[in-house]
């Protein structure tokens, strides 16, 4: 674990919280301020609760974390919250909140550590994967910017593997994966940096 900061307050329902889900900081007015509740179905956490004593949450926010699994998640899947605060696989078109770091699958009810996206900071289109089509692919996402650093690496090798590179940035739109096989169609796992 590589947990980079954390949060501790007061919190009257602390006896009420479990360590390892999802949890955020309550700062509006519909529901009591400064105190961290857990996270519903979907709902982008603020960190993970590590621990309550005497009244006292921590929240753990940034960094690789480690959150209970609600289900069955494969090596290096992105995961999401799910009805009772736990880390669930993301299906297509869900708002992811994490990256399950293992490299073998996870079973409900099993501790994992994820590489946590925090708001504003590792935001969820930083990261991701894409299939080669003929040795490139195109990603969307606004956050290839011209002099991006971007890491590539191959998640499943397909075809007759090449040299991988990025190509082609379109600031705020796009980025190129290209490989020199013109027959590679590997899934690339991909990260922008900065």
């Amino acid at each position: 674990m590589d947990v980079l900061d954390t949060l501790s307050v007061p919190n009257p329902n602390a006896t009420s919280m479990t360590q390892g889900l999802f949890g955020k900081y309550i700062t509006d007015s519909s529901t009591p301020a400064g105190v961290i509740a857990l996270c519903g179905v979907d709902e982008q956490p603020d960190g993970i609760v590590e621990f309550t004593t005497d009244g006292t949450t921590t929240l753990l926010y940034d960094g690789i974390l480690p959150v209970t699994a609600g289900g069955t998640i494969a090596a290096g899947a992105e995961v999401k919250v799910n009805s009772a605060s736990k880390a669930v696989a993301v299906s297509p078109g869900d708002v992811p909140v994490g990256r399950y770091l293992g490299n073998t699958s996870a079973s409900s009810g099993d501790t994992i550590e994820i590489q946590f996206y925090r708001r504003g900071r590792n935001n969820v289109s930083k990261s991701g994967s894409v299939a080669l089509v003929t040795g490139t692919a195109t990603v969307s996402t606004t956050f290839a910017k011209t002099g991006s650093i971007i890491r590539l690496s191959r998640q499943a090798a397909g075809g007759t593997l090449g040299h991988l590179s990025v190509g082609t940035i379109t600031d705020s739109t796009s980025f190129v994966i290209n490989s020199s096989s013109a027959t590679d169609t590997s899934t690339i796992f991909w990260e922008i940096l900065t």
